[in-house]
């Protein structure tokens, strides 16, 4: 059978995922899920002005658990058992509903190491996670780590869209703010690494 999406909206990022019954967040950790962007005029202009598509980034964030041999993925740990809830008719307790890990991936990766170049970035931010929000700021870890100098550089961001696409207008952040992302949701960020001082080397 095919189906058909006309997609017939404003341009915005959208994403797909496994509906399996009972079986949804353990598919969805595992992988079965997809984004997409649809592309509009305004769309097309934002990128122009940064410098095309080269310059926008999707990624897709969640939180996972490892085995201890860092080899697979450990859905089950991250659900524990729960004394309190029992299945009608039964005697056996159940794990939540939802999955907390102890490690943030992005794009399937734990912990990426990206370099990128001094200029303005999009940043297409999906979060994939079954039950953590998170809240995204830019900082300086070698500062983190000495105790001492600027920490915080949020101010970089600009939100300029969420799940329905591009915000009338754009939304300028302090440095202490935070972008807060609840699971499913999308936000759509310019990130100007430009104007950071030349002694912040990653962030």
């Amino acid at each position: 059978v095919d189906y058909f999406y006309p997609n017939a909206q404003r341009g915005t990022l959208l994403w797909y995922h496994d509906h399996a019954m009972d079986r949804v967040g353990r598919h969805v950790h595992a992988g079965l899920a997809g984004a997409y962007c649809i592309r509009d005029a305004a769309d097309d202009a934002l990128l122009a002005l940064i410098g095309g598509r080269a310059r926008e980034l999707l990624l897709a964030i969640n939180d996972r658990i490892l085995t201890a041999d860092e080899t697979f993925l450990d859905y089950d740990a991250g659900m524990p058992h729960d004394a309190n809830i029992v299945v009608a008719g039964s005697d056996d307790a159940v794990g939540r509903p939802e999955f907390l890990g102890n490690r943030n991936f992005v794009n399937a990766h734990p912990s990426p190491d990206v370099a990128l170049a001094r200029a303005a970035w999009r940043l297409r931010v999906l979060n994939v996670a079954s039950a953590r929000t998170y809240a995204l700021a830019l900082c300086d870890p070698d500062a983190i780590a000495a105790g001492s100098g600027r920490v915080w550089y949020t101010s970089a961001i600009r939100v300029i869209g969420a799940d329905g696409g591009l915000n009338g207008r754009s939304v300028a952040l302090a440095d202490t703010d935070a972008v807060i992302i609840a699971p499913a949701q999308r936000r759509d960020l310019l990130v100007d690494l430009s104007s950071l001082p030349p002694t912040v080397t990653r962030v």
